[in-house]
């Protein structure tokens, strides 16, 4: 299903590059007339090449190519056109080639619409090649510059960027974090819609909701039912201001994709009579007449549980047609049966490789009665000749050799038949052993690092009179990408707890580097928004090919007065105990994660005593802890369970969490790494 999803996914990318492009181009075009003529020929001729690219893609290469060799535009709008027209043809390494050479600075003070347009558009390339942390830290870089901008006919621009970075965060599974951003970006481009009151910015709204739908379908199929009412919302806002039916047809398709999908949900919850109405409603539309939209039926067929209509539709797909074309009896379409029987076989299709079989065996009786079809067909001839006794003997003598050839081919293609079969179950079942083999050797070696890296966290804690800390760190998978670590200098306690992006192998690499840099910067006695800044500096580098990125939490404690410096690197907010509430949520700067950004200068805080106070810091492991329903542990039951519990230990406490977790998520299997540190000065 994924697979399918992608191709509609990536199809629907392209549709919002072109319309972004036309879209923004046209704006851009309007803006140039209170600005210099250079300005404005830059608009135009990317409306231009936007605009040939659908129907003569080759046609406008050759224009960016004529213009570039004409010597009127900078190498930076050239690059620009011509990176468009690669993105509008799904090129996307050549798109992102040209794209990123356009992405500069120069592009940025001779024409800002022009740099963010350039930043959208390289935002959907590497999205739709799932580049996706690549492509957050373009929109999210881009996003925040725009901030910056005092310029209203950036505004939709930046509601589509925003847009963009909500989606990447669902890809990245920050289910929170990706609903409050997607819901502003919505009613900031619904806003600006209201505002703008044209037909063309609807079109945008209505996009970002096609675009949400879906993506959702696959990875958040909770917010499904949010997203179908705010697209309904949005073609409604279209359908009112599109009073000369120029957007009619595109309103069209985007009421049947809706249907669509509402069908595909609705079936896979199991509403199998409301997705049937859905369904029917889809199939009423005139997009459900084009092509395409065989994915849409095979998936409301695949959700709905309809399993033969569904396999029917995947022969359709996959253009394997075998079982419903007219097989003629010649022995070359005995071969291709045999072929397809291998395909069936080597895909785990077994069903369909002895029918498959079944079919080469019916198909010999079909040459046998081919052959005397022909025959009675000259003997009916011969009765009519003098010598018609003799060419009916002898005609009978032929027709039981043909009978005898017949089954001599019968037996001789069962034979190789069954030969084949025994050969591939053999190999099959030899390449499992091979298989087995290798996936022990690669849990060895897991259970290896896993060893190596549960070495480099601490599991003893300082005895010290006055202060009671404990940390434990679960991995989700062999290895994981948490962390956390302390160190004491004298009086003073450097501690910290970070998680990085992604899990697995590079995930616990990165984490080694983490700790690794924290330790060391920690010994020099520099403070935690120092270290936070030194540490980003040093994963930010051109090393981070990857676009890995760790959020870090840390903390210098005076453990004789309870002075607290810290530094908050995009993580979770820790929980410090006291108030009148007796727990709330630590408010402080979110900064941006480690690893993002070269040069930027973390912003470090301070209280100035938490004696007396627990402080409990966590990753998201725990908050987005899910059970069998994919339902989340959640912020509110995390701190209503600390409010309630009476602190005995720090240990105490997060053996109390572990438990509470554990039974949330009865029995369904970790979704992320889980760490947690508490600790107290009296």
């Amino acid at each position: 299903m994924r697979k399918n999803y992608s191709i509609t996914r990536n199809l629907m990318a392209v549709v919002a590059a072109i319309v972004i492009s036309a879209a923004m181009t046209g704006c851009a075009k309007q803006e140039a007339k209170q600005q210099n003529l250079d300005t404005k020929s830059y608009a135009e001729l990317l409306q231009k090449v936007v605009g040939m690219t659908q129907s003569a893609p080759q046609s406008a290469l050759e224009l960016v190519d004529s213009a570039e060799r004409a010597g009127n535009y900078p190498i930076e709008v050239i690059d620009m056109a011509r990176g468009m027209v690669y993105v509008n043809i799904t090129q996307r390494k050549e798109s992102e080639k040209y794209l990123n050479r356009a992405l500069n600075e120069n592009l940025h003070k001779m024409w800002p619409y022009g740099y963010y347009q350039v930043a959208y558009s390289l935002f959907n390339s590497l999205h739709s090649r799932d580049n996706i942390e690549q492509s957050l830290r373009v929109a999210t870089d881009a996003y925040n510059r725009i901030l910056t901008e005092d310029a209203p006919e950036l505004e939709k621009i930046k509601w589509s960027l925003l847009s963009g970075i909500g989606m990447a965060n669902l890809r990245l599974h920050n289910y929170d974090e990706c609903e409050r951003i997607m819901q502003k970006a919505y009613e900031g481009l619904k806003n600006y819609v209201i505002k703008s009151n044209t037909p063309a910015s609807a079109d945008l709204l209505t996009m970002l909701c096609a675009n949400a739908l879906a993506d959702y379908l696959i990875l958040l199929p909770e917010g499904l039912p949010t997203w179908l009412d705010r697209t309904e919302e949005a073609i409604s806002i279209q359908k009112k201001l599109d009073t000369e039916g120029k957007y009619a047809h595109r309103i069209q398709t985007f009421i049947g994709r809706t249907t669509a999908i509402r069908a595909e949900y609705l079936g896979s919850i199991g509403k199998l009579k409301e997705a049937k109405e859905a369904y029917d409603a889809f199939l009423s539309t005139d997009f459900a007449k084009a092509p395409e939209t065989i994915i849409d039926r095979f998936n409301y067929y695949y959700y709905s549980k309809q399993w033969d209509k569904a396999a029917e539709l995947l022969h359709d797909i996959t253009d394997y047609h075998y079982k419903s074309m007219k097989v003629e009896p010649t022995l070359h379409n005995l071969c291709e049966l045999g072929l397809s029987f291998r395909v069936y076989e080597n895909a785990g299709r077994n069903a369909d490789a002895m029918e498959i079989g079944r079919m080469m065996a019916n198909l010999v009786d079909s040459v046998r009665d081919h052959h005397l079809k022909d025959q009675s067909a000259e003997m009916a001839a011969l009765y009519e000749t003098k010598e018609k006794d003799a060419e009916i003997a002898q005609q009978q003598i032929e027709l039981t050799q043909q009978r005898v050839i017949g089954l001599i081919i019968a037996i001789v293609l069962l034979t190789v038949f069954f030969i084949i079969y025994t050969l591939i179950r053999k190999r099959a079942a030899k390449k499992l052993a091979d298989m087995k083999a290798a996936q022990e050797r690669i849990e060895s070696e897991l259970r290896i690092a896993r060893d190596i890296q549960m070495s480099m966290v601490p599991h003893e804690f300082p005895q010290r009179e006055g202060l009671d800390m404990f940390a434990s760190m679960t991995p989700a998978k062999e290895v994981g990408g948490d962390l956390y670590g302390y160190l004491i200098q004298g009086d003073k306690l450097y501690f910290a707890l970070g998680d990085v992006s992604g899990k697995g192998v590079p995930a616990s690499l990165f984490m080694a580097q983490a700790t690794r840099l924290f330790l060391t910067l920690a010994k020099q006695g520099m403070m935690p928004a120092e270290i936070c800044t030194s540490m980003n500096d040093a994963l930010s580098g051109d090393d981070n090919e990857n676009g890995m990125f760790v959020t870090f939490w840390l903390g210098l404690l005076d453990m004789q007065t309870g002075h607290l410096d810290f530094c908050n690197a995009g993580h979770n907010p820790p929980i410090i105990g006291g108030g009148e509430n007796q727990g709330d949520f630590l408010e402080m700067q979110p900064n941006l994660p480690i690893g993002l950004f070269p040069g930027f200068e973390y912003e470090g805080e301070e209280i100035e005593t938490v004696k007396g106070r627990a402080l409990f810091i966590y990753t998201d492991g725990l908050n987005e802890a899910e059970n069998p329903q994919q339902e989340q542990f959640g912020d509110e039951r995390l701190l209503g369970i600390l409010r309630d519990t009476h602190f005995d230990s720090a240990q105490q406490v997060i053996e109390s969490l572990k438990a509470e977790v554990e039974n949330h998520r009865k029995d369904a299997e970790p979704n992320d790494d889980l760490t947690m540190m508490c600790l107290r000065v009296s």
